[in-house]
Order: C-alpha cells, then sequence, then structure tokens
C-alpha cells in the first residue's frame, strides 16, 4: 500500500489488491493477526467520514439525493419484481431490501472524497443518499411484508404461494 501511494495509486485498493492474492499459511496468519482491528478500523473510518461530511452542505442536495434514492429503489423494485418462482408479495420484499444503501457506498465515496478528484458537495450527496436509502428500506420491506389478512409476519411474503 505504501509503494502504491508513492507512485499515485490509492492506498485502500492496492490493500485491497494484495488481500485479494495472499493464499495459504500467509493468508490465515495476516488474517488473524488482522481480524482485531478490523472492526475498530471499520469503526473509526466511519467517525472519520461523519466528521468530514459538512453538515451545512446537506440542504443543498437532500432533493438529488431523494431523487436518486426513487430511481434506486424504482430500479430494484423491478428487480424484485423480475424474479421468478417466488409469490408477489415475495418478490416487492425482495426489491425493497435490495434498495438499501450503506457501508459500501460510504467507503467509495470516501475514497472519492479523500482523492480530491470530486467536488466535497459530492460528499454531502452520498451521507445524504445512504440515509434516504437506509432509513426507508425497513418501511418499504414491512410494507410489503403483509398477510392477506393485513397481519405481518417476517416469514409471510416468502410463504406465500406463487401468483
Amino acid at each position: 500500500a505504501g509503494l502504491a501511494g508513492l507512485v499515485g495509486f490509492s492506498a485502500a485498493v492496492a490493500a485491497f489488491l494484495v488481500g485479494l492474492l495472499l493464499r495459504g499459511e500467509l493468508a490465515d496468519v495476516a488474517r488473524r493477526r488482522l481480524e482485531p482491528l478490523r472492526d475498530m478500523l471499520a469503526a473509526v473510518f466511519f467517525a472519520y467520514f461523519g466528521l468530514t461530511t459538512a453538515l451545512a452542505q446537506i440542504p443543498g442536495v437532500v432533493l438529488p439525493a431523494v431523487a436518486l434514492a426513487a430511481v434506486t429503489v424504482g430500479t430494484k423494485m423491478l428487480t424484485g419484481w423480475s424474479l421468478t418462482g417466488l409469490s408477489r408479495a415475495a418478490r416487492l420484499r425482495a426489491g425493497a431490501l435490495l434498495s438499501t444503501r450503506g457501508e459500501c457506498s460510504v467507503v467509495v465515496a470516501g475514497l472519492a472524497a479523500a482523492s480530491g478528484a470530486l467536488p466535497p458537495q459530492f460528499h454531502a450527496l452520498v451521507t445524504t443518499y445512504v440515509i434516504v436509502t437506509a432509513s426507508a428500506t425497513p418501511f418499504l420491506a414491512r410494507a410489503f411484508d403483509r398477510r392477506r389478512d393485513g397481519t405481518c409476519s417476517t416469514a409471510s411474503a416468502a410463504a406465500q404461494p406463487v401468483d
């Protein structure tokens, strides 16, 4: 990763690629040694992302973030609807569950923001977009997890017969 930084390549992407390439006993040893650090460093990364998000920029990106979230939800609902062999409710619930955006989006946004390649508003846009989709997904999933008698069950959508 340090060498990657010297040649202008993302240290995070280089570290990821090294992780992909390690195999066998060396990978096992590295995994055991790095595992205790994983959660702590992830928490530090997300705290840093939050600290570097300019809250003053969020109001200016709410409408674009909501529009992007609506497109995301719509396309994921179509994806869920295209699943075959499932009940109508299960397909809708699958689409709703696919709609969330979270850690991966924040990681990509963090890398982009750190590179300086994108304007600062992008950071606020991604933060707002992730909050909107992550907040909407549980409500969407519950909305499509209704039994025909109106009660709600976590297993009801999958248990319904195929339409």
